[in-house]
C-alpha cells in the first residue's frame, strides 16, 4: 500500500526537477543574450583571413640582425616591447644564431574560438603564431634567449601589419612583462567590435619538454646579477621554465579542449556560466587567477572523476563544479590530467597548488594563489545555497562584485622600490632568479602565511588588490610606460570574525612546546599571563582596539622588515564618498531640532504636545540618500512661480520629493473618545490649528491633510502625524470574540508598530 509520505515525497522531487528544468531555460536564454552574435564573429574571423594573408605575404628578410641592434625597428617606427628583468641590457643576452624575418610555420585560431565561448563582453579572437624552429638557436631556452628572439618576432609580425593600414598595438599575455603580444583591429572599428589576440609560440620541437622539469635550471643566477653568485646552477626556475612551456603547448592543449566541448556541448555551456561567475568576482582578470585553461582542464577532470556528469544537464555540472572547488584537497589529492605523475612532489614544493596537464610537466595552476583559491571557495559555498533560487541568478552571474565592495576592512601596504629593490631583494634570492625577479608575487607569497598565523582567530579569508595590476595595451610606435612609481601599493581586504577585535592574543601554556614558536613570531611584545582558567600562557596584548592594523604592521616590521608606517587603514569612509549627503543630514538634522523647539512652545491647542519622536529614516542617518534640498526640486524652466512657491506647468510631472517624518503625541483627555472615527477626525482637526498657528505665529508653510500635516521648513519638507496609542487597545477591542477578550488583529499589529513601537525604537537609537 503507497503511504502519503510517498506520494509527498516524489512531489517534492517533481517540484525540484521542474525549478532546476526552469533554471536551465534562464542558462539558456543568458547565454543567447551574452553570446558575440554571428556578425561579429565573422568580422573578426575575416580581419584574422586578411593578417594570415598579409603575413605570409611579406618578403622573408635574407640579412640576419643581432638581438641588441634596435636600428632597423626604430627606422620603421617600431619601439621594442621587451625589457629585462634585473635591469640586463640586450647585448648580455646570446644566441648561436641572429634574428631575421622568415614566415611562420603555422598560423592558427586556438581552439577556444572555434568552440564559440566568446561573449559580447570579451569579443577577442585568439590567433596563435608558430616562430620555425630555425629562428631559435639550440640553447635558446636559457638565460631570455627564447624572450628576447620571441619579441623580436613579434616586432616584424607588427611592422607588416602596420603597411596594411590596420590598427596595431602591443599587450602583454596576462600582466607578463616578458611575453608582449599583439592585438589588432580593424582602423575604423572601436574595441566594443572586437579584436584580434596574436600570440607567438615556438615549435612543439623547440627542445625537449623534460628541460622544463620543476627542478631544472634554464636561469643562471651569475647571469642575471653578480648579488646571485653564491647561487649554483642547480638553483630551480620552475616559474621560468613554466613560462616558455606553456607556450609550447598552449595549442595542444587547447585543441584537446575544443575536442572535449564538442563531444560534451552542455559543459561548453557550463563553462561560459563558470566564466562569467568568475569574471564577475575577478577570479580571472587578476595575475594570481584562475585562467581558463584552468577552467576548462579542471571541467574535463571533474568529467573523468564523476560517472554521473554522462546524463546531467548544465545545472548539475555547474553545482559539480562548485562541490569539486570546495571538496578537493589540491595539496594532497595529486591532482593530473596524465597517468605519469611522477614529477608531482617536484611541483609541490614550489607551487601552492599542483595540477598537472596531459603532458605531467605543465602545472596548469602555477599562478594560482593560496587567497584567491579560499575567495573562489567562500564564493562557491555561497553560490552552491542560491543556485536553486531564481532571484539570486543576476547575484550569481550578471551583477559585479569588486574587492572594495566584499570586504569588512581594508589595509594599505606601501612598498617603496627602495624597499623591495635593496632590503627585500636580498631576504630572498633563490626565488627572484625562479620567479625571474617577480618581487611582488614573492612578497604576497611570503606575507599569506604570516598573516594567517597572526590573525588567525580574527579573520575568516582575505585577499589582495594591487592597484596598477591592469590589462592595458600602447601603441607599437612608443615606448612601453615604465613605472615611474617609486612605490607598489599593496591593498588587503579582511573579512573579520567575531573576535576581530579582541585585545588580546592567547598563546599555548608557557612551557610547551608551542611557546618557542610563538617567543619567535611575536618577538618581544610577548609576556606571561595567567587566564580565568587558571592556565599560564604566552600572550600579546595590543594597546588599541583597531588590533589587526597593529598586528600587520607588527608582522610586517618583523618578519619583512618593512616599517610601520608603510601601513595603513583604508576605511571607506561615508563623508569621502558622500559629503553632499553628510551636508544635507546636517541640514535635516538642524532643522528637525528647531521643529521641535517651536512644537513644544505651541501653546493655543486644545492639548498640549508631551512627546515628539524622529521616526524617520532620514533621522537616523540610516538611508543612503537624504531628500533633496527644496531649494534644488524644480528647475525655473519647468515650473512658474507664484508667491514664492513654484507651481509644475501643466504638460510636467511634479517631482517627487520624500518627507521626513515626525510623530508627535498629545496630552491624555477623555475627550479623545473610543470611537476610530471620531479620534481620526479630532487628529484632522489638530492639523488644521496646528497648522494656522504655525502660519500665523512662525510664518511656516503648513497644509494640513486629512491623516497629516505637511511642514515646510528650512528646505526640508516635515510629515507630521498624530499617534494616539490608545488606538491600539480599541483595535483589539473591536476584534475580541463572544468572550470579550481583545484580540489581535492585522490592523491592531500595523498601529502597535506605527503608534508604539516605531517611537520606541527612535528613542533607543538617538540616546
Amino acid at each position: 500500500m503507497k503511504r502519503k509520505g510517498d506520494d509527498d515525497t516524489l512531489e517534492q522531487i517533481d517540484r525540484k526537477r521542474e525549478k532546476r528544468r526552469l533554471i536551465c531555460m534562464q542558462i539558456d536564454d543568458y547565454i543567447e543574450e551574452i553570446k558575440l552574435p554571428s556578425a561579429g564573429r565573422c568580422k573578426l574571423e575575416a580581419l584574422a583571413e586578411f593578417v594570415k594573408n598579409a603575413i605570409y605575404a611579406a618578403k622573408e628578410a635574407e640579412v640576419a640582425f643581432k638581438m641588441d641592434d634596435l636600428e632597423e625597428l626604430h627606422l620603421g617606427k617600431i619601439r621594442f616591447p621587451l625589457s629585462l628583468p634585473f635591469g640586463l641590457e640586450l647585448s648580455s643576452v646570446k644566441s648561436s644564431c641572429d634574428c631575421r624575418w622568415i614566415h611562420p610555420d603555422k598560423i592558427e585560431i586556438l581552439g577556444s574560438w572555434r568552440v564559440g565561448h566568446q561573449t559580447k563582453m570579451e569579443p577577442v579572437l585568439d590567433l596563435i603564431i608558430i616562430i620555425p624552429q630555425n629562428y631559435f638557436g639550440s640553447r635558446d631556452y636559457l638565460n631570455f634567449a627564447y624572450f628576447v628572439k620571441r619579441a623580436h618576432y613579434i616586432c616584424q609580425v607588427a611592422r607588416i601589419l602596420i603597411k596594411t593600414g590596420i590598427s596595431v598595438k602591443f599587450g602583454l599575455d596576462h600582466f607578463d612583462r616578458l611575453k608582449p603580444l599583439l592585438f589588432v583591429s580593424n582602423e575604423d572599428g572601436s574595441e566594443n567590435d572586437g579584436f584580434l589576440r596574436i600570440h607567438f609560440a615556438p615549435p612543439r620541437g623547440f627542445t625537449k619538454i623534460s628541460r622544463f622539469r620543476p627542478e631544472n635550471n634554464n636561469l643562471r643566477p651569475s647571469f642575471c646579477s653578480l648579488h646571485f653568485g653564491s647561487l649554483g646552477i642547480d638553483t630551480p626556475t620552475p616559474v621560468y621554465n613554466s613560462k616558455i612551456l606553456i607556450d609550447m603547448l598552449r595549442e595542444e592543449i587547447e585543441s584537446k579542449h575544443e575536442a572535449f566541448f564538442r563531444e560534451k556541448p552542455i559543459f561548453l555551456k557550463a563553462f561560459i556560466m563558470i566564466r562569467s561567475w568568475m569574471l564577475q568576482r575577478g577570479f580571472i582578470q587578476r595575475i594570481d587567477n584562475f585562467s581558463d585553461l584552468l577552467l576548462a582542464s579542471w571541467l574535463m577532470y571533474i568529467n573523468l572523476q564523476e560517472v554521473s556528469f554522462a546524463q546531467a544537464s548544465v545545472f548539475d555540472i555547474i553545482i559539480g563544479f562548485f562541490s569539486s572547488i570546495i571538496s578537493t584537497n589540491w595539496k594532497e589529492s595529486r591532482l593530473s590530467l596524465c597517468d605519469n605523475d611522477a614529477l608531482y612532489s617536484q611541483f609541490s614544493s614550489h607551487y601552492d597548488f599542483v595540477f598537472l596537464d596531459h603532458t605531467g610537466y605543465l602545472n596548469l595552476a602555477a599562478s594560482l594563489s593560496v587567497t584567491t583559491m579560499e575567495q573562489i571557495r567562500a564564493a562557491a559555498t555561497d553560490a552552491i545555497t542560491k543556485m536553486n533560487t531564481f532571484s539570486e541568478f543576476d547575484h550569481l552571474f550578471v551583477n559585479s562584485h569588486p574587492f572594495t565592495s566584499v570586504f569588512d576592512q581594508y589595509i594599505r601596504i606601501r612598498l617603496p622600490q627602495l624597499y623591495l629593490q635593496n632590503t627585500f631583494q636580498k631576504m630572498c634570492s633563490a626565488e627572484c632568479v625562479s620567479t625571474c625577479n617577480d618581487l611582488l608575487f614573492l612578497f604576497k607569497r611570503k606575507l599569506i602565511p604570516l598573516l594567517k598565523e597572526g590573525l588567525s582567530d580574527r579573520i575568516v579569508n582575505f585577499d589582495f588588490l594591487v592597484s596598477d595590476q591592469q590589462v592595458t595595451m600602447w601603441d607599437v610606435c612608443v615606448e612601453r610606460e615604465k613605472s615611474t612609481m617609486h612605490e607598489v601599493v599593496l591593498l588587503i581586504g579582511f573579512r573579520l570574525s567575531t573576535k576581530w577585535n579582541n585585545l588580546l592574543t592567547r598563546g599555548p601554556p608557557a612551557k610547551s612546546s608551542d611557546a618557542v614558536h610563538f617567543r619567535q613570531f611575536w618577538g618581544d611584545i610577548c609576556e606571561l599571563r595567567k587566564f580565568p582558567d587558571n592556565a599560564i600562557c604566552e600572550a600579546v596584548v595590543w594597546g588599541s582596539s583597531n588590533v589587526a592594523v597593529l598586528i600587520c604592521q607588527h608582522i610586517l616590521q618583523r618578519h619583512l622588515r618593512l616599517e610601520a608606517s608603510n601601513v595603513e587603514e583604508r576605511t571607506l569612509r561615508m563623508e569621502e564618498i558622500l559629503p553632499n549627503a553628510m551636508d544635507r543630514y546636517s541640514t535635516i538634522g538642524r532643522a528637525y531640532d528647531k521643529l521641535s523647539q517651536i512644537l513644544r512652545m505651541v501653546q493655543d491647542l486644545p492639548l498640549l504636545i508631551t512627546n515628539i519622536h524622529p521616526v524617520s529614516a532620514y533621522l537616523r542617518r540610516t538611508a543612503p540618500f537624504p531628500p533633496l534640498s527644496t531649494n534644488a526640486v524644480i528647475e525655473k524652466h519647468s515650473a512658474s512661480i507664484k508667491d514664492s512657491v513654484a507651481l509644475p506647468l501643466s504638460h510636467i510631472s511634479p517631482p517627487y520629493l520624500p518627507t521626513v517624518k515626525v510623530q508627535i503625541t498629545m496630552e491624555q483627555s477623555g475627550k479623545w473618545g473610543d470611537e476610530l472615527g471620531a479620534i481620526a477626525r479630532l487628529k484632522t482637526a489638530f492639523y488644521i490649528e496646528l497648522s494656522k498657528i504655525l502660519r500665523e505665529k512662525y510664518s511656516m508653510q503648513a497644509i494640513p491633510f486629512d491623516d497629516h500635516l505637511i511642514i515646510h521648513f528650512n528646505t526640508v519638507v516635515f510629515r507630521l502625524v498624530i499617534a494616539y496609542p490608545k488606538e491600539v487597545h480599541i483595535m483589539r477591542k473591536l476584534n475580541s470574540d463572544k468572550t470579550g477578550i481583545p484580540k489581535d488583529s492585522t490592523a491592531s499589529k500595523l498601529k502597535e508598530l506605527e503608534v508604539i513601537l516605531e517611537p520606541q525604537l527612535a528613542a533607543l537609537l538617538h540616546r
